[in-house]
């Protein structure tokens, strides 16, 4: 995997996390899996590009 792209993941993935823990801390609503599921389908549409 190119390291651009896994660390544009990872970047996601950290931005997925700190909104859910924001949510968590302040009770605001959050859609977690949600934001899991687009991360997974935009990895899954950018995977036969690269």
């Amino acid at each position: 995997m190119d390291k651009q792209i896994k660390a544009m993941f990872r970047e996601e993935a950290r931005r997925i996390v700190s909104n859910d823990r924001c949510a968590r801390k302040y009770g605001a609503r959050n859609n977690l899996p949600g934001d899991k599921t687009s991360a997974l389908v935009s990895a899954y549409k950018l995977g036969p590009e690269h």
